[in-house]
């Protein structure tokens, strides 16, 4: 069998690029100020948490597969501090000592492996 060469010769041609369909929907004010208020609400629900230390741990871990926790990172800081203060691994079923160890250790907490 022969191989056949082809020879292309691609030129840059100016961009011509129709506009957006979506405008500028995601730089709306409005939507902005609709963020912000989630933001809020889900802050006030991290410290309305409070005592509840697996409802905590797992609101935390939510925000973190959701991909947003970079927003909450003071919050998600004081909280999990909360919980190593209270000793989370006293009278926790092993559910709750897992969740607790693995998000105390990915933000970077000192604490023993032998909870």
């Amino acid at each position: 069998m022969e191989a056949i060469e082809h020879s292309v010769t691609l030129s840059p041609q100016p961009g011509v690029f129709q506009s957006n369909a979506w405008g500028d929907f995601f730089l709306t004010e409005s939507l902005r100020k609709r963020i912000e208020e989630l933001k809020d609400v889900i802050r006030k629900k991290l410290k309305d948490a409070g005592a509840d230390q697996l409802r905590s741990l797992e609101m935390i871990d939510a925000i973190q597969h959701l991909g947003v926790a970079y927003h909450f990172g003071l919050e998600i800081d004081e909280a999990l501090e909360r919980i190593q203060k209270a000793g989370f691994h006293r009278n926790n079923d092993p559910h709750t000592v897992a969740l607790g160890f693995r998000l105390l250790r990915q933000r970077r907490f000192p604490i023993s492996s032998g909870t």
